[in-house]
């Protein structure tokens, strides 16, 4: 059964949308994509305004739950972590998340 992380985010304070947009499509989402090889899809479903704080609706689907582990245990340690923290300081407001796995059923 494939897992997919979702999280809700909100954009770095002074960035506007077209800004966090274009960053998030051209910088972060290429940087996760060849720090995770493991992930199947990636979405990031953009609100057309800020929707109870947020800015961000992201879907990352792995094919199985060891894969997700994997993917995340590589991803939280040494330059993988270095770079994505980094990324991530520049556009988003790191407090303001909401992020969890959910089991997908089609």
């Amino acid at each position: 059964m494939s897992v997919k992380l979702v999280a809700l985010m909100r954009k770095a304070p002074g960035l506007t949308r077209a800004q966090f947009r274009d960053h998030y499509e051209n910088k972060h989402a290429p940087l996760i994509r060849e720090l995770m090889p493991a992930v199947v899809e990636y979405r990031r479903n953009y609100f057309p305004e800020t929707v109870a704080g947020f800015d961000v609706l992201t879907e990352i689907t792995f094919e199985t739950r060891e894969s997700f582990e994997t993917a995340m245990a590589d991803a939280m340690q040494g330059r993988a972590k270095e770079m994505r923290e980094a990324d991530e300081a520049l556009l988003f407001e790191v407090v303001a998340h909401a992020i969890s796995t959910v089991e997908v059923c089609e």
